[in-house]
């Protein structure tokens, strides 16, 4: 296929991709529609004095949070966010978001406020659920485009198929997720992508100036990823530079010439290029160090080690080192007494950030923390894959058929008649694909970003198949191998199911459009925002209610009504957390009342649906025990329905519905007597 026709072609996967997306995204703010118009938040909306704030979707509560920042930012009319009123009542707690996302939904904003001429904090809210989208409309022809690159046409159409109807992938992109996640995949893509078009470690000759600035972009890309989850973006970081040092621990050349299997010479035209790997390092690193200044400097900067760091970055350029040091050696057989030295200094480098995660205890990396890792039991994003299987009903129910890719994978480099530059390409994609492959399996938060590297590994084996070498696409294959036709099965039928897959999601998105049913949790949303209505109306409420709720509660209650709470799922807030922990966990009256007193709570909501009692009894206990927990204080108003003391006083306000799906639902709400 010339070069034209493969454009062209790549050109209509992308806009195939697009018109799925936009067609679901339609589907999806038409269903959304109907569950703003749910409660009396939605059907009195037009005669209230005050504005009633639309909901977001299950199951994107972050992005009430995100939503509550923004207007906080908003407010404050200040460009980074680093503190919030809105949980910890009445202290308030720092904020390490970054500010890359709060940007996004500040643009969405601006353009919605020219288009409407909304106030601009109102054009903000009204905007947001197109942020997933809108992002996808962007970041989808730049990843298809490098894609290409590598690939061709097949390789923008893995990346079509991939973000539009791989699951959970797709679902970063939503309309109505209003979070931080669709980002963090196009940056895991992004990285890899722009790696495998660099060469993956390989040039050939006067090639160098291309592959200096795709791995410069890989760089950058990497780096943007740590300024919005250091967390998820380490492990890709770390597990792309153990597959470059197992491809370079396995290649048996020597003075820059590769030697196949067959003990065959390598071209000399295509050699390994140690000093990519240092420029990788120190592109990722100096990005990484400006983007933590663009968040902190100057006056947040602090020992944060969940979010981007300085110490990132120097682990980031010495991980470039190390890999240019190893490449050398590998190839020259010896280190000049420099390259030792340097090497030696890297070493430094790199361990200095996991002996400061280790010596720092929680105070440097709160995740650490005995009270955060006992909650994430109960997170549904920190249960395992197994557990999510099980609950739907099988593998494809729960996750998309991109995995298969993996065999291909693993086929391909097993394959000892490829070139070395080829294993090494392969390698290289390999490692970040079985590193989130380990973490998937244990907590499912790990999926998407999985597959997001699986896309990448699809578009490098397919790229190899019908190409055949890194670098600039060539016109064939250079060999033959007998599982060619296996390999070539596992790389086809994902495809095929993901192209079944996008006109799945068109359809579902439809039938929930013209459905009048509701997803539960939406329903339960719509009723929370009622009761955070009827709780800033309360005659004898400050002008912000502090507001004590389950977590999961409490982001809902803080956006609609801009009601303080007091615990939420945000390792910031660990305080807060343990505060909300011992109210709901306290076992006489007199012991809440204290409690709340001295967080000065001015309203209790209670819902037997996520009521987080059960969790802060074993929590606080170490063990779960359902009839001790139900025979708390609050645990005995809303299961045991016992009379509130008179210094609990009702408000009126009444569910509407009985049953949440096939549970029973029932609600409290109570004013707390000063």
């Amino acid at each position: 296929m010339s070069p034209r026709a493969e454009r062209i072609l790549a050109a209509v996967f992308v806009l195939f991709a697009l018109v799925a997306v936009l067609v679901t995204t339609d589907h999806r703010l038409r269903y959304l529609e109907r569950a703003n118009e749910l409660g009396i938040g939605g059907a009195a909306a037009a005669g209230r004095a005050e504005r009633v704030r639309p909901l977001l979707p299950a199951p994107y509560a972050d992005g009430f949070m995100w939503l509550t920042g923004a207007r906080e930012l908003v407010a404050s009319g200040r460009a980074r966010l680093h503190w919030t009123t809105s949980d910890n009542a009445p202290l308030g707690r720092p904020m390490h978001w970054s500010s890359l996302n709060f940007w996004w939904l500040l643009a969405l904003g601006a353009v919605g406020r020219v288009a409407t001429g909304a106030p601009f904090a109102i054009a903000v809210e009204e905007a947001a659920p197109y942020a997933g989208p809108a992002l996808l409309a962007l970041a989808l022809p730049l990843l298809a485009w490098m894609a290409a690159r590598r690939a061709g046409a097949w390789g923008a159409l893995v990346v079509a198929l991939a973000l539009a109807g791989a699951f959970p992938l797709a679902e970063c992109f939503y309309a109505g997720n209003v979070d931080h996640h669709g980002m963090i995949a196009a940056a895991v893509m992004a990285t890899g992508l722009a790696l495998a078009a660099a060469g993956g470690g390989w040039v050939t000759a006067g090639d160098e100036p291309r592959a200096r600035r795709w791995i410069v972009a890989s760089g950058i890309a990497a780096a943007i990823g740590l300024w919005l989850s250091a967390v998820s973006l380490v492990v890709v970081i770390a597990s792309t530079g153990l597959g470059a040092a197992a491809s370079a621990l396995l290649w048996r050349g020597a003075n820059g010439a590769g030697v196949r299997a067959d003990g065959s010479a390598e071209p000399a035209a295509l050699a390994p290029w140690p000093d990519g790997w240092r420029l990788w390092g120190w592109a990722g690193g100096v990005a990484s160090l400006a983007f933590y200044l663009i968040e902190y400097f100057p006056g947040a900067m602090g020992m944060r080690l969940e979010v981007n760091h300085p110490l990132y970055a120097i682990a980031f350029i010495g991980g470039g080192e190390l890999l240019c040091a190893l490449w050398r050696w590998r190839r020259d057989g010896t280190l000049a007494r420099a390259d030792v030295a340097r090497t030696a200094v890297a070493t430094i480098a790199v361990a200095a950030l996991p002996a400061a995660v280790v010596a720092g205890g929680s105070s440097w990396y709160a995740l650490r923390d005995p009270l955060l890792w006992g909650l994430h039991q109960d997170i549904e994003e920190f249960r395992s894959l197994g557990d999510l299987i099980t609950r739907t009903g099988g593998v494809l129910p729960a996750l998309s058929p991109l995995p298969l890719v993996l065999v291909a994978g693993v086929l391909l480099a097993a394959d000892r008649s490829r070139r070395p530059a080829e294993r090494s390409l392969l390698l290289v994609a390999l490692g970040p694909a079985l590193a989130l492959l380990l973490l998937a399996l244990w907590q499912t938060r790990w999926i998407g970003l999985w597959l997001a590297t699986l896309a990448v590994l699809g578009v490098t084996a397919i790229g190899l198949l019908v190409h055949g070498r890194p670098g600039r696409p060539a016109s064939s294959s250079s060999f033959a191998s007998r599982w060619q036709s296996t390999i070539w099965v596992t790389l086809l039928v994902p495809l095929a199911l993901e192209l079944y897959g996008t006109f799945e999601m068109v359809a579902s998105a439809a039938a929930q459009a013209e459905s009048r049913a509701f997803v539960p949790d939406d329903l339960l949303a719509a009723l929370i925002r009622d009761m955070a209505i009827v709780i800033a109306e309360d005659p004898a409420a400050p002008a912000r209610p502090i507001v004590l709720a389950s977590p999961d509660v409490s982001v809902v209650l803080a956006y609609c009504a801009d009601i303080r709470t007091i615990g939420t799922l945000y390792w910031e807030n660990r305080p807060g957390l343990q505060a909300a922990v011992e109210m709901f966990a306290a076992p006489t009256a007199e012991e809440a009342r204290a409690l709340l007193r001295a967080r000065q709570v001015s309203h209790v909501l209670l819902l037997s649906e996520r009521g987080f009692i059960g969790t802060s009894y074993k929590l606080v206990h170490g063990h779960l025990d359902q009839e001790a927990a139900r025979n708390t204080f609050f645990g005995r108003l809303i299961y045991g329905g016992e009379t509130p003391p008179t210094w609990l006083r009702p408000l009126p306000y009444q569910l509407p519905i009985a049953r949440l799906g096939d549970r029973p639902l029932h609600a409290i709400l109570l004013a707390v007597a000063p």
